[in-house]
């Protein structure tokens, strides 16, 4: 096999993105397990610094003394050494590294900071003085960094101290945040941030904190607010809250919270595409950031509780007229599926979402027959008209409830008929519209 085929082999048997843990210490995985086959795929895949760059130091059984013969290395520094040899052999390699709760080869990778790509800590107060003892200018390479805590929990970590290294990081692009934000965080100035996270439910943020770091990402393109407790404004303290404009910030996502805290009544945001809203929302904040920004959204995702009137007027928005993927959740009531449905034979002012191409529902509760109605107007229209695309995905949950709160029967045999037939000319449809008929509960 061509030698450059083969190397792309080897890099696509990496693991995925999402998931890179690799074990150091074994050869069940690559790049460990393409390089002991033969000699000659040894020689490519130690021809690949790509295949050495990620490195997940966290604690292992094998790590705490396990020597495997296979690779003949009796120490964990000595193993970790080559890995970093392999990744060194073209200059400038990135490195991934996910940093243990302790660790005795940490010395070895401070020494190679220059090398470090993206990076996660799992803060402790015993790596904290380490940290701060990084000169961070010197990281050229790191560009993500992921700061979370593990274990244990009731140790008091005061993420502030970690604050000069990261501010001393010349091109930091991207910051994930899985534990309270330092308080200063908001207030500095980052001017090369495109990507904030902050996904901790311990994490209690005012509505200012949160403008003031918005305020302060001029080139933000992802914000990503998640399972964060946070606070109400009062209507007293409009007058002083910064308005930020993100002229590039196209994805905005804002987890769940027991109440609309008013984060978009301050927002301008021409650039949005992308924007899921997991928590309870106020109709009033989407048409004023719709009347600011006049975005043109490709993707909506919305909570559960949003109720049928309110969703049809969010349907009316011109921001969302350009939507190709809509995720809604269970009050989907007959008007809704009813707007949805394309009839070329209306005005324009009364059709709604032409470039419609991807729905999710997360339940049944309409009408039998309606759903089909809907999909085949927007899959095989007898008139194209204004519809700019056909719909490609359809995935509704809650098929297998087929009686109501009443025990009234809701069996969808006209819906579930005709979405096998549009499955079968090419419609994705997910496999769970298939019900079982179960017997009424109320029997």
């Amino acid at each position: 096999m061509d030698a450059e085929l083969l190397a792309q082999i080897f890099v696509e048997c990496l693991p995925s993105q999402v998931n890179r843990r690799y074990n150091l210490f074994g050869n069940s995985s690559a790049p460990g397990s393409v390089s002991q086959v033969c000699q000659f795929w040894r020689q490519i895949a130690l021809s690949l610094p790509i295949l050495w760059s990620y490195m997940d130091l966290v604690k292992t059984d094998e790590y705490s003394g396990h020597r495997n013969p296979r690779n003949g290395c009796k120490s964990p520094e000595r193993l970790f050494q080559m890995w970093l040899e392999r990744a060194s052999k073209r200059l400038r390699t990135p490195l991934t590294l996910t940093f243990p709760l302790y660790t005795s080869v940490w010395d070895i990778f401070a020494k190679n900071l220059k090398q470090w790509g993206d990076v996660e800590f799992d803060l402790t107060e015993a790596m904290i003085p380490t940290i701060v003892g990084l000169p961070g200018h010197e990281a050229v390479l790191l560009k993500s960094v992921k700061i979370y805590q593990t274990k244990p929990l009731w140790e008091d970590v005061d993420a502030e101290d970690v604050m000069p290294f990261l501010r001393a990081l010349p091109n930091l692009e991207e910051m994930t945040w899985y534990m309270p934000l330092p308080t200063t965080l908001p207030y500095f100035l980052w001017r090369n941030m495109r990507v904030i996270c902050i996904d901790d439910a311990r994490t209690e943020t005012s509505l200012r904190s949160r403008l003031f770091l918005l305020s302060n990402f001029p080139r933000l393109e992802v914000a990503k607010f998640l399972n964060c407790y946070m606070e109400r404004y009062s209507e007293n303290d409009e007058d002083d809250l910064p308005e930020p404009t993100l002229p590039y910030l196209h994805t905005l996502e804002l987890g769940r919270t027991e109440k609309y805290d008013g984060l978009m009544d301050f927002l301008t945001l021409p650039a949005l595409r992308h924007l899921e809203l997991s928590m309870c929302i106020c109709l009033d904040s989407l048409i004023g950031l719709d009347d600011r920004s006049s975005c043109r959204l490709e993707s909506l995702t919305l909570a559960d509780n949003v109720l049928p009137d309110c969703l049809l007027k969010i349907l009316h928005l011109p921001c969302v007229q350009t939507l190709r993927s809509l995720r809604v959740g269970e009050n989907i009531s007959d008007g809704v599926l009813k707007h949805l449905t394309w009839d070329p034979e209306l005005p324009s002012n009364k059709q709604y979402l032409p470039s419609l191409t991807s729905l999710y529902i997360q339940s049944c509760n309409f009408t039998d027959g309606l759903m089909a109605s809907m999909a085949l107007s927007r899959r095989r229209p007898t008139v194209i008209g204004r519809l700019s695309e056909p719909l490609e995905t359809l995935y509704v949950s809650g098929w297998h409830y087929p009686y109501d709160w009443n025990g009234v029967g809701k069996p969808y045999d006209e819906d579930i008929a005709v979405l096998r037939d549009l499955a079968d000319e090419g419609l994705e449809i997910n496999t769970s519209f298939y019900p079982k008929r179960c017997a009424n509960p109320h029997r």
